[in-house]
């Protein structure tokens, strides 16, 4: 068994354990993370294989010197045909990137290839199944195709370039610069794609992943210019080296490479698959805690959670659906005992109703349409004896009061993007100078909830401890119940679910003020609310210290496999 085979199998646990957290943005797959360990196994293979330590030198094959003689031949031939300019002189490289074996060479980029060299096609040159490749169609990391799109289906305005079947597409714009595939038949694609065609002796196949491999990438980047779309320009890289290994060698890499990138293939199905299989598993029972009907189902359905509970919340994400588990048993009163001394809720909104009458009578003078009776088929479900279903408008008011930002440059500012998605939390605290904001904002007092109303921000809610402004995207709150209570409720899927359903825009939804109102909130007895904040501050504690632990974790693992990859790396370079 050869090093890598042992560095694959001995440390198959980090590698598809050491999973990092990510925007799920782009039409690959749509996750949440990232399988970091695997990704740097990728980066690794390619890194051994470009310095020759990832299959053996056989002295019988032809040296690359040799090699490079017939390539520098066929440049000239094609330079002498007319088929590709002569070019620059290409500036050599100040100093050897890396020692390689004494069967390979170094050369560059602009001298085994025709990098550089383009065939344009204006909009209307091509026929309607032409294949019309862009960056988004690659994936990156990876350079899957992700889709092939023709002519019919995309038609362009601007020119692009030209390639041909077995040309290398390369994409020169960062962060891009890992989108590297082989054209398996011909085509046209952004000009952010270079199609490249080695000469004869260089391997397409070869080509590409050195192309991938960190230390072209790394160079390509550094190489790069540009603020808003850095790109690599053509001079430099057609000056960029690259390690030229014997014919028989680049295939023997290639082989060896797809040999293992294959494997990586299998490790990422299956860690995925587990990975998923977990979240539904998880989901699942902790449905079957939400659905509980009474305290004894509750009881039995959380044996059957707390049981496996190890093995459930071993995740960040995990550990969010018990929190956002926790809080929906908490709004339907599931999560604390129900006291029979505690005044009923309906005695509350009684007092709430009586104290907003005059207001309310001014309200309804004008254009609004909500009404505080609750039909049966409206009730979100069952509420335990002393509950009751309400109206939003009768336990908050949306308290709106606009300024101009001029006048208050040092007060705090509070705007969606600094509120933690689904909890509750601001994220930094910055004033309206800090903002730059010109428009109107509403001024807020501490103690209020300030909640985002439009979209995709409708979960995010906070309540503040100091005065100053929000954004007009945001509806600052007056609670007439115990606000933190509200502020839960708010995060809740109660509240939440019927707000997805009453977004009333299409390019930007916003929730109105009507919609807002006429939601359907639960209240608990007054004292109840106390205790239900209570165990979920108790609750959340923990909760929090068990993400912080497996946020722990994972750092641990990811720097071990960079550990894991730097020393491979380290030892490949001394042997």
């Amino acid at each position: 068994m050869t090093s890598i085979d042992t560095l694959l199998t001995d440390h198959l646990d980090l590698w598809t354990s050491a999973i990092a957290r990510k925007s799920s943005a782009g039409r690959g797959r749509s996750m949440k993370f990232s399988l970091y360990g695997i990704d740097k196994l990728r980066s690794l293979l390619l890194d051994l294989a470009v310095r020759g330590k990832l299959v053996r030198q056989d002295p019988a094959d032809e040296p690359a010197s040799e090699l490079l003689k017939r390539i520098d031949a066929e440049r000239r031939r094609q330079i002498s045909g007319g088929k590709v300019k002569r070019g620059k002189p290409l500036k050599a490289p100040d100093e050897i990137p890396f020692p390689i074996p004494h069967t390979w060479v170094w050369s560059q980029l602009g001298a085994v290839t025709n990098y550089g060299e383009t065939e344009k096609h204006n909009p209307g040159e091509v026929e309607p199944h032409t294949w019309v490749l862009e960056l988004e169609d690659v994936e990156k990391a990876t350079s899957r195709l992700i889709e092939k799109v023709r002519y019919t289906e995309r038609q362009f305005q601007s020119q692009k370039n030209r390639f041909y079947p077995g040309d290398v597409i390369y994409g020169k714009l960062r962060p891009y610069l890992d989108k590297v595939l082989i054209a398996d038949e011909a085509g046209v694609c952004t000009t952010e794609m270079v199609p490249i065609r080695p000469y004869a002796g260089l391997e397409a196949t070869y080509l590409r992943l050195f192309l991938k491999a960190p230390f072209f990438i790394s160079l390509a980047s550094a190489s790069t210019h540009g603020m808003n779309l850095p790109r690599l320009g053509t001079d430099r890289a057609r000056e960029a080296a690259i390690a030229i290994p014997p014919l028989a060698e680049q295939l023997r890499i290639v082989a060896k490479v797809d040999e293992l990138m294959a494997l990586c293939d299998r490790l990422e199905a299956g860690t995925y698959e587990a990975i998923e299989a977990h979240q539904l598993l998880v989901t699942e029972l902790l449905a079957t805690l939400t659905a509980s009907r009474d305290a004894e189902e509750l009881a039995d359905n959380w044996a059957r959670v707390e049981a496996h509970f190890d093995t459930l919340f071993v995740t960040e994400d995990s550990v969010d659906q018990l929190k956002q588990a926790i809080l929906q048993l908490a709004v339907v009163g599931r999560l604390v005992p129900q006291d029979p001394k505690d005044e009923p809720a309906s005695e509350l909104l009684k007092r709430i109703n009586a104290e907003k009458m005059p207001s309310k009578k001014r309200d309804r003078s004008t254009s609004s349409k909500e009404s505080d009776s609750i039909a049966l088929n409206e009730m979100p479900g069952s509420l335990p004896k002393g509950w009751e279903w309400s109206r939003f408008s009768s336990v908050a008011d949306v308290n709106v009061r606009l300024v101009h930002p001029a006048s208050y440059q040092d007060h705090w500012q509070v705007a969606p993007d600094i509120i933690e998605k689904a909890t509750g939390r601001l994220l930094e605290k910055r004033t309206v100078y800090q903002s730059g904001i010109n428009g109107p904002n509403s001024i807020f007092s501490a103690g209020q909830i300030i909640y985002s109303k439009i979209r995709p921000s409708l979960s995010k809610v906070v309540k503040v401890d100091f005065d100053g402004l929000c954004s007009a995207d945001m509806y600052p709150l007056i609670s007439h119940i115990n606000s933190d209570y509200l502020l839960n409720v708010i995060l809740s899927e109660v509240f939440l679910s019927q707000v997805r359903k009453v977004e009333n825009r299409v390019k930007m939804p916003k929730l109105n003020v009507e919609s807002l109102n006429n939601i359907i909130v639960p209240v608990a007895p007054i004292a109840e609310q106390t205790r239900i904040i209570a165990k979920i501050n108790e609750l959340s504690s923990l909760c929090d210290a068990m993400k912080s632990a497996l946020s722990g974790a994972r750092a641990i693992e990811l720097d071990l496999s960079d550990a894991l990859v730097a020393g491979a790396v380290s030892d490949a370079q001394c042997a």
